[in-house]
């Protein structure tokens, strides 16, 4: 990932977030969100870097509470280093 944010901007049903870790040395996590997406694959056809694709993968689309479907994208590092800050960066909705 590049950090463009084409896939961002085009997304038509906002399932998307790019959260910048550092863009000097390219890291960035993607934060997708199941419950939102409409599968519609705009994000995979906007992508310059070929970094999406749709999966035949099975999802589980009924939950109790929206944290199953919030799914994050990126090195294993990045992606933990986001979720340690996270709880102080962002409130409960």
């Amino acid at each position: 990932c590049a950090g463009c944010m084409l896939c961002v901007k085009d997304c038509p049903s906002d399932a998307i977030e790019l959260i910048t870790i550092d863009k000097a040395a390219k890291k960035f996590v993607m934060r997708y969100h199941a419950d939102r997406c409409t599968y519609c694959a705009q994000c995979v056809l906007s992508c310059r870097f070929k970094c999406l694709e749709m999966s035949s993968e099975d999802w589980e689309l009924a939950s109790a509470n929206k944290q199953p479907f919030e799914v994050y994208y990126g090195r294993e590092e990045d992606v933990a280093f986001l979720l340690e800050k996270r709880p102080e960066e962002c409130p409960e909705e």
